[in-house]
């Protein structure tokens, strides 16, 4: 199913279906990742990329993050959802922060490194786990790096 989510603001119970980031940090960081464009290195193709995908210089998607409170790995299921909400990835964390967030009035903004695809052969080994051993420091290193730009820019503009 598809329900709404809970938080509680002023003691108030409100019901969301969806929360959009702050867009002052949304700004932010589409000015930062411009910065950071071409910076950074391709994925080592050693660790597993999809030998059926060119290798390429990471890339930076700005939109919808879809959370849930299951892991999807059924191909139909996956293109439903992102056919439903728009979404370019998804995962089981943004959600419960944003709703803390609205809670509190406190600025949000998800940032993703997209290291796995279920839909792209290769990004998964034949046992269904996803290669987080191989990829070692290679993981969320560009993720970090554009949310520590997004954090010392916003601490020199504040």
């Amino acid at each position: 199913s598809f329900g709404q989510m809970h938080y509680v603001h002023g003691g108030e119970k409100r019901r969301v279906d969806h929360l959009d980031a702050d867009p002052r940090l949304l700004e932010r960081a589409i000015g930062v990742a411009a910065t950071l464009e071409g910076q950074h290195v391709p994925w080592p193709a050693a660790v597993g990329w999809p030998a059926d995908i060119p290798h390429r210089a990471p890339r930076v998607i700005v939109g919808t993050v879809l959370s849930a409170d299951r892991w999807n790995r059924s191909p139909g299921r996956i293109w439903m959802l992102v056919e439903r909400h728009g979404s370019h990835c998804e995962d089981m964390e943004a959600a419960a922060i944003a709703l803390t967030c609205a809670s509190h009035d406190v600025p949000f903004l998800t940032v993703k490194d997209v290291s796995n695809n279920e839909l792209l052969k290769g990004s998964v080994t034949e046992s269904g786990r996803v290669l987080l051993d191989q990829l070692g420091a290679e993981l969320g290193r560009r993720a970090g790096a554009l949310t520590l730009a997004i954090l010392r820019g916003l601490a020199t503009t504040a």
